[in-house]
């Protein structure tokens, strides 16, 4: 499979940017898979149950003893494990490791925030995948 990466970069608040993400992915119908650390999947949780006043927006949260009914109900999954989520056509890194064989995805989301230290991890996940033979796509997100 084809991957398409996109690194959205300099984002000011790159949960904040995650849910409007997401909600887009929702509203065309996509399923997905964020995959970052625990307190920025908690973090995200909450944010995911308050962010559009005027709508839900679905997601669990894997882990042990998750309900597998919830689970595949659910067009998003947020994990700190990859595997779980290679289920899902569609990623978003919101950690700072680059995703190992990311062509299991059709799409893949990075996104940086505007500190040094998560630029430098960008570009080195930047780099890991076009020494892996792909073509990362840089975007200048606003907000």
């Amino acid at each position: 499979m084809t991957v398409e990466i996109r690194f959205h970069v300099q984002l000011q608040d790159p949960v904040g940017y995650a849910c409007r993400l997401i909600r887009k992915a929702l509203k065309q119908g996509v399923q997905l898979g964020v995959w970052a650390p625990k307190s920025v999947l908690r973090q995200l949780d909450q944010q995911l149950w308050t962010f559009d006043d005027q709508a839900f927006l679905p997601h669990v949260i894997l882990e042990d003893g998750t309900d597998p009914v919830l689970r595949d109900r659910s067009p998003v999954w947020l994990g700190d494990q990859l595997e779980p989520l290679v289920a899902r056509p569609v990623l978003v890194n919101l950690g700072q490791e680059p995703v190992l064989q990311p062509e299991r995805f059709a799409k893949l989301a990075e996104l940086v925030g505007t500190d040094d230290w998560a630029m430098h991890q960008a570009r080195q996940r930047f780099v890991a995948y076009r020494q892996a033979g792909l073509s990362p796509q840089r975007h200048e997100a606003a907000g």
